[in-house]
């Protein structure tokens, strides 16, 4: 009787056993997967090295040589692209399906809708999961540029449409391009931008002392949350007049800027790496930010905050047939003295 308790008992454990083996391989085989999508690529010409993850089409790096000739990461990342699977800070990602801060319920031809993940009524950033949190498809890469593709499904974070977005990073000799193009199979809104944390001293030099250009006669109203009232700032003589090159100072933002049509959009340049950095763009607006925690400025090129609302705002609307296109280019340079 005892012989049988006792095989009764090894039968047990070694079925115990083998079930805590088979759950330890899957749970291991499900993180080798995780990791496998996960990756990180470098393009890299006589001028400038950029590393991109596709966790969220993201900048990691951005790396240039100062006028001592030192090499300088120009842009606040990760090195381990994983890291980004707990940040909040939307470090050097794409941002979508409508960056920004937007009203919920969205009323769009007709229909109420109820965006998902809100605060007060109001998403940031394309909600919880936005395409910064998502795992872009690399379809296209060679040692100059990279392609990456996402496609939200309808219903994604409250928004209609089956969307297919695509993403392109390219080097040419100083410049850095960054394309954006979408269609939709259904009337929806589309709203892009990167939110890389910018620093051209490499983070030694405190931004109060580093010059800024920005183009643009006004900045949009906004609430104590942030939100657009559709009324207009003039810039002039005032804290965000920056019309003439001139130092960050004690300035902080968190402002759009409404841009002058054409041109060069921004002047960014510090004294110590002697690097300046000119941004183009075919959007709208602009949102310049200094996050509280880190030596960084972003420069946010994209359509008005909650565009959707303000029939006098450039339209964020996509309809099937229609493609949107996002284009900006950042082009580097090297002054020796200023």
């Amino acid at each position: 009787m005892q012989n049988k308790n006792n095989s009764k008992t090894k039968s047990r454990s070694t079925t115990q056993r083998t079930m805590l083996w088979i759950v330890l391989i899957l749970y291991t085989n499900l993180l080798n997967a995780n990791n496998v999508d996960i990756q990180s690529f470098k393009l890299e010409n006589n001028y400038l090295t950029l590393r991109i993850t596709n966790y969220g089409a993201t900048i990691q790096e951005l790396w240039m040589k100062d006028k001592n000739g030192i090499q300088q990461n120009l842009v606040y990342g990760f090195k381990n692209p994983m890291d980004y699977k707990t940040s909040t800070k939307y470090l050097g990602s794409c941002i979508g399906r409508h960056a920004g801060r937007l009203s919920s319920p969205l009323v769009l031809d007709g229909k109420v809708l109820e965006l998902q993940n809100t605060n007060k009524n109001v998403q940031l950033h394309g909600g919880k999961e936005g395409f910064n949190r998502k795992i872009w498809d690399v379809i296209s890469l060679d040692s100059n540029s990279i392609a990456l593709s996402y496609i939200s499904p309808s219903g994604e974070e409250g928004y209609p449409g089956t969307l297919k977005i695509r993403a392109e990073y390219r080097l040419k000799k100083s410049q850095l391009t960054i394309k954006y193009t979408a269609t939709t199979d259904e009337m929806t809104v589309i709203n892009l931008t990167n939110h890389s944390h910018f620093n051209l001293s490499g983070s030694t030099l405190p931004l109060a002392k580093q010059f800024l250009m920005i183009n643009a006669d006004n900045t949009l109203e906004t609430t104590k949350e942030l939100m657009p009232t559709g009324r207009f700032i003039p810039v002039k003589s005032g804290p965000y007049d920056f019309k003439s090159l001139k130092k960050i100072g004690e300035q902080k933002f968190d402002t759009v800027f409404a841009l002058n049509p054409g041109g060069t959009c921004l002047t960014y340049y510090a004294e110590d790496s002697g690097i300046q950095m000119k941004i183009s763009t075919n959007q709208h607006g602009m949102v310049v930010f200094t996050p509280s925690t880190l030596n960084t400025i972003c420069f946010e090129t994209q359509n008005f905050p909650d565009a959707p609302k303000f029939e006098h705002f450039p339209p964020s609307i996509l309809r099937p047939g229609e493609l949107y296109e996002h284009n900006t280019v950042y082009t580097f340079n090297i002054i020796k003295s200023k």
